[in-house]
């Protein structure tokens, strides 16, 4: 969820070797683009990191 990484440097370091992001995700955007493409979200979890995370598992 790099939309609310507070370090920006982290995202340019991890950028730098190969991670790419193309959007700015929070967790609520990213539980409704998944919805979007037609995924149910049965269940999700956020983690607190140097970089957020959040796992979803879905149905299609």
């Amino acid at each position: 969820m790099n939309a609310e990484t507070e370090d920006r440097r982290f995202l340019s370091l991890i950028e730098a070797v190969g991670f790419s992001s193309e959007h700015e995700w929070d967790e609520a955007s990213f539980l409704a683009f998944l919805s979007q493409e037609g995924m149910q979200v049965v269940a999700h979890r956020s983690f607190a990191a140097k970089q957020p995370l959040c796992v979803a598992i879905c149905r299609v």
